[in-house]
């Protein structure tokens, strides 16, 4: 999710991103583009969740979907999509 926030007289237009997982913001990012905030979220969220498996992330995160059993890390998720 991104939004932009108008410039006023004291600070310039800002732009928003943040990442949620569950109806609960995992990561954000505030700069000055809306495509580098996007940017900046995502590798905030990629610190948080490169190294958990799939049973830690549900529950860091109270997951209860049915997954395909899939990959063991989130990284191996992250890296193919990328």
């Amino acid at each position: 999710m991104a939004d932009e926030l108008p410039a006023d007289n004291v600070n310039p237009a800002m732009a928003l991103a943040g990442l949620i997982v569950h109806e609960d913001i995992l990561a954000s990012g505030q700069v000055q583009s809306a495509r580098y905030a996007k940017i900046k979220a995502s590798v905030t969220a990629w610190d948080q969740l490169k190294n958990l498996t799939p049973a830690e992330f549900k529950k860091q995160f109270g997951c209860d979907c049915k997954g395909s059993g899939g990959p063991k890390k989130m990284e191996e998720v992250v890296g193919s999509v990328l």
